[in-house]
């Protein structure tokens, strides 16, 4: 690993973000062209993949109907911020909508990996064709997942991130809850096949 890679916590506002994104996004055609992949879909991963999930389709010419999102959660509120040893599901894509696809998966960051290899897994057991995983920031020194990466990061760090959307995080203080609080209806250990 560099020695430059960055430790403790960084704060990234709006204006950084958007040019990450549009790195981002210059190394997916690049990658592409390079590999000579055409995506037919691009998975966003919620909820820090929504802010590229709003970008990276204007820039890289995806349409609607190209869309889709898989919801995989292993940070849990109130617990500090901390992984919680299980993977929470919610809607995820059917096999219908990922069989034989050339999919490019964006999320902001790969912490440990765990979400990511997950979805990866997830996605070749239901016959996805090729599957390219695009970051913000990766963290080689979290990372749980043994001789894997995402193909494509504009930064590495180890370092704790406050990501410009996560404003009451940063303020230190709760957010006001107006959602209903439901128990997870599945829940996985990290580990095991996405089936």
């Amino acid at each position: 690993m560099s020695r430059d890679v960055e430790e403790g916590r960084i704060a990234q506002d709006w204006q950084t973000l958007e040019a990450l994104t549009i790195k981002l996004a210059a190394k997916i055609v690049d990658y592409s062209q390079k590999h000579k992949l055409k995506f037919s879909k691009m998975l966003v991963i919620p909820k820090g993949g929504y802010f590229l999930g709003l970008l990276l389709p204007e820039m890289l010419g995806f349409n609607n109907d190209q869309l889709i999102h898989t919801c995989v959660q292993t940070y849990v509120p109130g617990a500090g911020d901390a992984q919680t040893g299980s993977l929470i599901l919610g809607p995820m894509p059917a096999e219908v909508d990922i069989k034989g696809q050339d999919i490019l998966i964006v999320d902001e960051v790969w912490d440990t990996g765990m979400t990511l290899d997950f979805v990866v897994r997830y996605l070749k057991d239901r016959g996805s064709k090729t599957i390219t995983i695009a970051v913000l920031h990766y963290k080689p020194g979290k990372s749980r997942i043994k001789d894997k990466k995402p193909d494509i990061f504009v930064k590495q760090t180890n370092a704790w991130i406050d990501y410009a959307w996560e404003t009451a995080r940063i303020k230190g203080k709760q957010p006001v809850s107006v959602s209903r609080q439901i128990k997870p209806s599945r829940i996985f250990k990290l580990d095991p096949p996405p089936k």
